[in-house]
């Protein structure tokens, strides 16, 4: 046998051993934080919905607490990847579900079949289904809505189209126009590399322009960029690799890069490219809440304060959140649990006023 040869059964050997000792590591820790309340829950499941199988993952100590459905960021980077860092402080005053969305995660490993593409219209209506079934299976009208990233376009679109169809909605880097805000990020790092005096990452950004451009531009240009913008941003918790999460497994990781996955979702990023929030209208009919990093270069903390200063709703409420970048909840989850339970204050109060006295 070659050297080359040996070496390398050496190393896969070496590789797969490690993998396993993760795997073997990460089932003890799903076993130590797994629910014990009798009245709690903590149960995977597939539902059909929209014509196809899709995850749910559900965790909370009592069912009778307030439902948050987590609509995930992305498209394709489900939230439960790293709930173990943010969640289980959450879960005495609520039961949190996480929805493997079309093309992404388990519910792509269920159901890869690329007929099923997504856009936006059929996003919408799987989230309607998500909710509904949510709601026979508890029992309750207390859905709350918590879109992070891409899931808080998704749930402003769901918001446009079943105006009262949950109870509220927190909004945790909410996007506004993923173009525009793809030009500020490109200015502000360009102005950082300026200041910097890196000739080599100025030529870089320069042979990106126009950016973001066109979608087929942007698509090519955005790893570029996006890569020289980290080198000028403060350092978060939020690149934690999800492997090693106890809720993750290197197969799920796995297909988010698979091809297939790619593809489902292609429509609807090009859809979403163009997207502005404020055309849809600023009126909601439930309570809308946004809890947002100051330090968030996808979506400018300024930006989102402006715009919930626009919207008209029964209630609102901002909570930023200093020191903290696009994924709040990982980088000061202190900060954003009490944030949470603020809200969950307020909406317990809600609940409670009588309805000739909100008039």
């Amino acid at each position: 046998m070659k050297r080359s040869t040996t070496m390398a059964l050496g190393a896969g050997i070496l590789a797969g051993s490690a993998l396993a000792l993760l795997e073997q590591r990460k089932r003890r820790r799903r076993n130590s934080l797994r629910i014990q309340s009798q009245e709690g829950i903590d149960l995977e499941e597939y539902v059909f919905l929209g014509g196809i199988e899709q995850y749910l993952y559900h965790r909370g100590e009592n069912r009778s607490n307030p439902v948050v459905l987590f609509l995930h960021s992305g498209p394709g980077r489900p939230g439960r990847a790293l709930l173990e860092r943010f969640q289980t402080g959450w879960e005495h005053r609520v039961t949190v579900v996480h929805w493997d969305q079309r093309g992404t995660g388990r519910t792509y490993r269920h159901s890869p079949n690329p007929l099923w593409e997504a856009n936006l219209e059929r996003m919408v209506e799987d989230c309607d289904e998500v909710i509904s079934y949510l709601k026979r299976k508890y029992h309750t009208d207390r859905i709350i809505l918590l879109g992070h990233g891409w899931g808080s376009l998704l749930a402003a679109a769901y918001l446009k189209r079943y105006p009262k169809g949950v109870e509220a909605y927190i909004g945790v880097g909410q996007l506004l126009s993923p173009r525009d805000q793809e030009y500020q990020r490109f200015s502000q790092t360009m102005e950082a590399a300026l200041e910097a005096d890196n000739g080599r990452d100025i030529a870089r950004l320069r042979a990106a322009e126009p950016y973001p451009g066109s979608f087929g531009h942007f698509q090519k240009q955005a790893g570029r960029v996006h890569r020289i913008e980290k080198r000028y941003q403060r350092p978060t918790s939020a690149g934690v690799c999800p492997l090693d999460s106890p809720f993750y497994t290197l197969t799920d990781w796995l297909c988010t890069l698979r091809p297939g996955a790619r593809k489902v979702k292609q429509g609807l990023l090009e859809e979403l490219y163009s997207f502005h929030l404020e055309a849809l209208g600023t009126t909601y009919q439930v309570p809308f809440f946004l809890i947002h990093g100051q330090e968030d270069a996808h979506s400018p903390c300024e930006d989102a304060r402006v715009f919930l200063e626009q919207v008209q709703a029964p209630l609102r409420d901002f909570y930023p959140i200093a020191g903290a970048g696009h994924q709040p909840m990982l980088d000061r989850p202190e900060n954003f649990r009490c944030a949470l339970f603020s809200i969950l204050d307020q909406l317990d109060e809600l609940r409670e006023t009588p309805e000739d006295e909100e008039d």
